[in-house]
């Protein structure tokens, strides 16, 4: 059964205004939510920040905490966000109730997560159910999930996070719309639990047959 998302997720506007310095510091930014780890392949997430078009006029915001396995990926995280701070912002983990959370989606040109392994990222739903265009790490589980919605990459290649990067910067593969349709209809946990109800009942048939 598909992962899904509340349906008052998207109920927050206003962002508080703790955070109004930190937005107006923002103007075109794309947009990472996660734990950053190995798995999550953050470290060549920021290389290939670094090494796109994008970098000339844009940020990454990441939003989360870094849980890498290996003190070695750990340093050398840290010492990419320290060296590129005026690229690279670290907000910490945000809870999902968060206004800034809310805002960072809304106002992202998309979001990018590409792991290694994936199934298939909450954080990439949330996205797609504000209507962003999403780029992820291209495996099975996740191909199961977004089908032709998302822009997937070789996350063990640093050129093609890289390209899909300023593929997606410079064009949309979908609209607004069509990716918040999408996500309504197979990620809403309304749409989720009246397809667990068909099964249910299919199930139940059967048993009585």
């Amino acid at each position: 059964m598909f992962n899904g998302v509340e349906d008052e997720f998207l109920s927050k506007e206003n962002v508080d205004v703790n955070y109004k310095d930190f937005i107006q510091s923002l103007d075109k930014f794309i947009l990472a939510v996660g734990f950053f780890d190995e798995r999550k392949n953050t470290n060549n997430l920021i290389k290939s920040f670094l090494k796109s078009q994008a970098s000339l006029d844009s940020k990454l915001v990441l939003v989360g905490e870094p849980r890498f396995a290996e003190l070695a990926n750990k340093t050398e995280f840290d010492e990419l966000v320290a060296t590129h701070k005026d690229k690279v912002i670290l907000t910490g983990l945000l809870d999902r109730k968060s206004s800034l959370l809310s805002w960072l989606y809304r106002h992202s040109e998309f979001h990018i997560l590409p792991s290694k392994l994936e199934t298939p990222g909450i954080s990439n739903i949330e996205a797609l159910m504000y209507g962003k265009n999403i780029i992820v790490g291209d495996c099975g589980p996740v191909r199961s999930y977004f089908a032709n919605m998302a822009t997937y990459c070789d996350s063990n290649s640093v050129e093609s996070i890289t390209s899909s990067i300023d593929k997606l910067l410079h064009k949309k593969e979908h609209s607004d719309e069509v990716l918040k349709k999408y996500a309504k209809d197979n990620f809403s946990m309304n749409s989720i639990s009246r397809e667990l109800l068909r099964v249910y009942l299919q199930l139940a048939r059967g048993f009585n047959e």
